[in-house]
């Protein structure tokens, strides 16, 4: 466990100070590129950055073991994060596209617009794309160290994809744009920057709110898949043909990287204290790293098994 605390560490602290770069590049270049889509670049970078800081503090309160204040655990801040963290990417996207076709707007109605500086955007966004890729490999492989159950840096791993996949998207389109000019086209260059942002907002926004839709169902106890499911009711009922217990049904929700199983359990004649933790200790051996509890009762708990 200390071996994986140290590597979502190491992994954030690089997260931290990469993203710390690149939103001080994304704005300085923004302003003085006067390119919207470079500033929500370096904005997307800039929460990138206190998400890695806050990222890190959860990383290891999710480890604290249950006690009187939380008997149900502290994993569950794990998928409470992600679902804040999603929530602020979708509100940075949603403001940023709302501003954008609001330029746009303007500009069919006014026909000004302020021209977006070219000459050194291809230097900046080579930089970001090599920068937001690499850290998107070191998450990934960190993930993987882990036991692929950190949701926090697959979390961080497709923020750093989508960032550099930003800031490709936002390179190509200015190169299209600087050979749009003197053509037919030519009439979209003074707001091709507020239409680059359109379109990067569209591509992005799906990512955020898949993660938000996912913890949101951690958050709200919602079972896991139903072919799971089934596959942890049938191996408990394995663990338990030579007991003294009818498993009943198995419950199982997710909160962040730990599952949360509840076995229900009918009795078959008078059972003692020692049998019911005896049974709960051969579970959680055989479901370990995950958690169990068990439930004592007459009757299936739902309607169906």
């Amino acid at each position: 466990m200390q071996q994986s605390l140290a590597i979502e560490q190491n992994s954030l602290i690089m997260a931290k100070w990469a993203n710390l770069m690149m939103a001080i590049a994304g704005l300085t270049a923004g302003f003085l590129a006067n390119a919207d889509a470079l500033l929500l670049d370096g904005l997307f970078s800039g929460l990138n950055f206190l998400s890695a800081i806050a990222a890190a503090r959860v990383a290891v309160s999710v480890r604290r073991r249950p006690d009187a204040s939380r008997p149900f655990g502290y994993e569950v801040d794990e998928s409470m994060f992600v679902m804040f963290r999603s929530l602020l990417l979708i509100g940075v996207v949603s403001m940023a596209f709302v501003s954008a076709v609001s330029r746009v707007i303007v500009y069919l109605h006014t026909g000004e617009a302020t021209p977006v500086s070219l000459g050194w955007i291809s230097g900046y966004v080579g930089l970001m794309m090599v920068v937001c890729f690499a850290l998107y490999l070191y998450h990934r492989h960190n993930w993987r160290l882990t036991g692929r159950k950190s949701a926090i840096l697959r979390a961080e791993a497709r923020a750093a994809l989508v960032d550099g996949v930003m800031s490709a998207g936002a390179g190509a389109a200015f190169l299209l744009i600087a050979m749009l000019q003197g053509g037919p086209l030519d009439a979209i260059v003074p707001v091709s920057d507020a239409i680059i942002v359109i379109v990067l907002c569209l591509a992005m926004i799906p990512q955020p709110v898949r993660m938000f839709r996912a913890a949101l169902q951690d958050v709200v106890g919602v079972a896991v898949p139903a072919q799971e499911l089934a596959c942890i009711r049938a191996k408990t009922r394995a663990l338990m043909a030579q007991s003294r217990f009818e498993v009943l049904d198995v419950a199982v929700v997710r909160t962040g990287r730990m599952l949360f199983h509840m076995v229900y359990l009918r009795p078959k004649g008078e059972v003692g204290v020692n049998e019911v933790e005896a049974a709960r200790t051969l579970l959680a051996g055989a479901l370990a790293p995950e958690r169990v509890e068990i439930m004592l009762a007459a009757k299936p708990p739902f309607d169906v098994i």
